[in-house]
C-alpha cells in the first residue's frame, strides 16, 4: 500500500516563509506536545516550522496488524513532516523495559517489530532506527548478553541495511535506568565494534546529551560532561537533547545546550538533532525559535 503525501492540513498555519524555521532539528513526538493526540501533535510542529519528527515505537505491540501499520503511514503521509527517526519495540517502555536486544527469548517479538520498521522504512524514508540494548539482572552474564545484542544488530541490518539507514545503539543514564548497562557513547561504541566490518559501516551510537548530563553528581561537572561528549557527534548516528534537572526545553535547566549543540555541528555531524525533550504543546513554536537562536549564536 502506497501513502502519497497529500498537502498539510495545519489549518491556521501561517506562510511557510514567516513560519520560524528550526533547520536541522526534529520534534520528538513522544515527549513533545504529549498533552495532546499524536495528529495534533504534528500539527503543532509543522506550525512551528518543524520538518521532520521522530517517534518512540508508535504501536501498542511488538507485532502490530497491518491495519495499524497503515493507519500510522497515513497519519505520517498526511503531514509536511518527514519521519527521520524511530525506535525499534523496546519492550513496553512504560513497564520499564529499555529494549530487547540483549534478550535472547524476545528475538521473535525484536524480530516482529523489525519486519514493521522494513515497511515504514520502505514506505517514509525512515533511515534512522534505535534499537535499545536492554536490561540486564545481576545474575546475567554479560558476555552472553552482548553476544545476543550483536545478533540482534546483525538481523536488524539484514533486513533494514540502505545506503542513508543506520541501526543505532543508544547509551541511557543509570539514574533513571538502573539495569541498563550501556551508560557511556564509549560503551556503545565498544559493543558495536564487535560486529564484522560490513554490519559494523551500517550502525552507530545514538549520542544523547540528557543522559551524558543526568549521571554528573553536580551542576559543574554535567555541564563539563556534556561538552566533552559532543566529540563523540563524529561518528554519530543520531544526536538527542534535552535540558537537565527536569529533561524539559533548552533554558528550562542548567546545562549550557547551545554550546553542546554548536559542539556538535563542529565536530561533522550533519543530521537532525533530535528534540527529545518535555514540553507541551502551547510551548513548541517559542521553542522551535529558541532552537535557532542556540545553534547559530
Amino acid at each position: 500500500m502506497s501513502h502519497a503525501r497529500p498537502q498539510p492540513h495545519c489549518g491556521g498555519a501561517q506562510p511557510v516563509g514567516t513560519r520560524p524555521n528550526p533547520v536541522g532539528f526534529s520534534a520528538h513526538a513522544s515527549t513533545m506536545a504529549r498533552d495532546v493526540p499524536l495528529p495534533e501533535r504534528l500539527t503543532v510542529f509543522a506550525r512551528a516550522g518543524f520538518d521532520a519528527f521522530e517517534i518512540w515505537w508508535p504501536f501498542s505491540t511488538a507485532a502490530p496488524s497491518r491495519r495499524d501499520v497503515d493507519k500510522f503511514l497515513s497519519l505520517v503521509a498526511a503531514y509536511p513532516l518527514r519521519l527521520s527517526g524511530m525506535n525499534l519495540y523496546e519492550g513496553g517502555s512504560s513497564s520499564g523495559a529499555r529494549g530487547l536486544a540483549c534478550i535472547p527469548e524476545a528475538a521473535a517479538a525484536l524480530d516482529s517489530s523489525i519486519d514493521v520498521a522494513a515497511i515504514v522504512a520502505n514506505e517514509t524514508g525512515c533511515g534512522t532506527f534505535n534499537l535499545l540494548y536492554g536490561n540486564v539482572s545481576a545474575d546475567i552474564d554479560r558476555d552472553a548478553a552482548d553476544a545476543a545484542a550483536l545478533t540482534s544488530f546483525r538481523k536488524a541490518v539484514a533486513v533494514l541495511r540502505g545506503p542513508n539507514t543506520r541501526i543505532v545503539l543508544e547509551h541511557l543514564s543509570v539514574g533513571n535506568n538502573p539495569n541498563y548497562p550501556i551508560r557511556t557513547p564509549q560503551q556503545a561504541l565498544d559493543l558495536l565494534d564487535g560486529l564484522d566490518p560490513d554490519t559494523r559501516l551500517h550502525t552507530s551510537v545514538l549520542l544523547d546529551g540528557y543522559h551524558i548530563a543526568a549521571d554528573a553528581l553536580d551542576g559543574e561537572s554535567a555541564a563539563a560532561r556534556l561538552m566533552a561528549s559532543a566529540e563523540y557527534a563524529a561518528t554519530a548516528g543520531h544526536v538527542q537533547f534535552a535540558d537537565n534537572p527536569g529533561r524539559g526545553a533548552p533554558g528550562t535547566g542548567a546545562l549550557p545546550i547551545g554550546h553542546f549543540l554548536r559542539g556538535v555541528r563542529a565536530a561533522g555531524y550533519t543530521g537532525s538533532i533530535g528534540c527529545e525533550f518535555v514540553c507541551t504543546a502551547s510551548t513548541v513554536s517559542s521553542v522551535a525559535r529558541s532552537l535557532t537562536t542556540l545553534i547559530d549564536t
